[in-house]
């Protein structure tokens, strides 16, 4: 039976026509599918060509050696990956061991979790386990602190090193400045509060002003008429009021009394 082409197209019209409700959401749904499409696969090839360029970032004097190639997939790892036979520490000690020109070899493990502290937490993390000698590989330093050393990597000691991001999203208030006007306020009002200790010849200890000079943790310099009047109570005080007054509590604060020139 030969079909009319014209006649066909016409009752496909109608029938759009006639459900114009059905049509729309069949269109839509298309649209929406196409799109998300779309966009995983714009979202994975931006996640391959990251770590393309981290790896390259390495340089060329610094091999990657991992059990499949680099990349990220949808969903589980799939069962062929999976299946493949997982690189241990010890062969990261083989390689060192035998192969003197090697420099450094730092094993790595990757996990994604949320760091806490108190009642403050960070998005998804990636969190990496490996050697003192992933800071070689990477060339990277510490800007505040210390690596963590092979001792405490042997003795699975609670020691990790945290990006900037993170330090000023859990500890806060360790990496925070004191606006000047307001330490200097409370300065004013502790001095009105509490006269300071006399010395022997009866001079008496003033609080003059003060200022931050470093933040993790906070570091405060106070200038008063003569250092050698603080006593051990009155700068426990000193310090207890500025840490209540500036929502410092749980974290260490230092506190340099100087004399004002």
């Amino acid at each position: 039976m030969a079909i009319d082409v014209r006649e066909g197209v016409g009752i496909a019209f109608d029938s759009l026509r006639q459900n114009k409700l059905r049509s729309f959401l069949t269109v839509l749904g298309v649209i929406i599918g196409i799109t998300a499409i779309m966009a995983m696969i714009s979202i994975i090839e931006g996640l391959n060509q990251s770590m393309k360029a981290q790896l390259a970032s390495l340089g060329t004097d610094v091999l990657y050696i991992r059990p499949f190639a680099p990349g990220a997939w949808v969903g589980e790892m799939p069962d062929s990956l999976r299946r493949r036979k997982w690189f241990k520490p010890e062969d990261a000690e083989a390689i060192r061991r035998n192969a003197p020109a090697v420099l450094a070899v730092a094993p790595l493990n990757f996990t994604e979790l949320r760091l806490r502290s108190g009642e403050t937490q960070t998005r998804p993390t990636i969190v990496i386990g490996t050697s003192p000698d992933y800071m070689v590989t990477n060339n990277y330093a510490v800007d505040n602190g210390r690596a963590f050393t092979e001792a405490e990597v042997e003795h699975r000691s609670a020691v990790c090193i945290l990006g900037v991001d993170h330090v000023e999203t859990l500890f806060a208030k360790h990496v925070a400045r004191i606006p000047t006007p307001a330490l200097n306020r409370a300065i004013a009002e502790l001095k009105e509060a509490r006269p300071g200790p006399s010395g022997q010849r009866g001079r008496r200890l003033k609080l003059l002003y003060a200022t931050q000079t470093a933040t993790r943790p906070p570091r405060l310099r106070v200038f008063v008429n003569d250092p050698r009047l603080v006593t051990r109570d009155y700068g426990y005080w000193v310090e207890n009021e500025l840490r209540a007054r500036f929502e410092l509590q749980g974290v260490p604060v230092s506190i340099d009394f100087y004399r004002s020139e």
